[in-house]
């Protein structure tokens, strides 16, 4: 049994004393890839520690478009430095109608894309409220591969990206009784472009009662979003630890 964790933020402070034990915890649960995202320039380097300490985490660094306001100068030239000098993806970035500055949001995604395709490496990306811009931006990115994290994109325009190149991660949201919208997304997307995420330390998994199953998420409990997915997918649990091991590493196949 091999679970993945495609999304996560184990350089969180609110992490930072527990980590030994939610590695432990994970590799008992079977987690055997750990996508870690950084967000701002300056968690990069905890990012790139937490790869060296842990054999099954894969960084992936970039600037969030919550980070984007105070940016240096340079900032183009630090991340592209560090970008062709590691082994890693790109993000997490995106695009965030909720959040300030959305015309700085586009250079900076534009940026983390054009990284992307010089260097053949895949994006994690974050889209809120942004989708018609969206589409834009990716229309002839097709040589890029994309993951949209926590996929909350309209219904009507799933259809939109189903590409070869795009996958669709899903998050402990699914689990939520309140979230009626995510179930019909997942069934809506081909098997072999699914993948499952905890968010972690957020988004954190609820139980059979709707109750949360910890006060922060981690790794480890991702296994309650396959559990959920197979339930709504009506699809046995192998089956599914199978097909999203094999998206996942297609995903990340030109990491070297």
């Amino acid at each position: 049994m091999k679970l993945v964790d495609s999304h996560c933020h184990l350089q969180d402070s609110r992490l930072k004393d527990l980590l030994y034990q939610i590695i432990e915890k994970s590799r008992r649960n079977g987690i055997f890839l750990i996508f870690c995202c950084a967000t701002t320039l300056d968690d990069i380097d905890s990012v790139l520690n937490l790869r060296d300490t842990y054999k099954e985490i894969v960084p992936f660094l970039g600037i969030h478009p919550f980070f984007i306001k105070n940016l240096p100068d340079d900032w183009k030239e630090r991340l592209e430095n560090i970008i062709k000098n590691e082994s890693c993806g790109i993000g997490e970035t995106g695009l965030d109608k909720t959040s300030e500055s959305f015309e700085k949001q586009k250079e900076v995604f534009e940026f983390h894309l054009e990284l992307a395709k010089k260097y053949k490496r895949p994006v994690i990306v974050h889209c809120r409220k942004a989708w018609d811009e969206m589409e834009k931006f990716l229309e002839n990115k097709k040589e890029i591969h994309i993951m949209f994290h926590s996929f909350s994109g309209p219904i009507g325009r799933i259809s939109s990206f189903l590409r070869e190149n795009i996958w669709f991660s899903f998050s402990g949201s699914l689990t939520w009784k309140s979230n009626k919208k995510t179930p019909v997304r997942l069934s809506m997307i081909p098997q072999d472009k699914i993948l499952f995420e905890t968010d972690s330390p957020d988004i954190v998994p609820v139980d059979d009662n709707n109750k949360k199953l910890s006060k922060l998420n981690e790794p480890a409990n991702v296994k309650f979003v396959y559990l959920k997915a197979c339930s709504i997918l009506n699809k046995p649990l192998e089956e599914i630890i199978e097909k999203v091991w094999r998206n996942a590493n297609l995903f990340i196949k030109d990491i070297k």
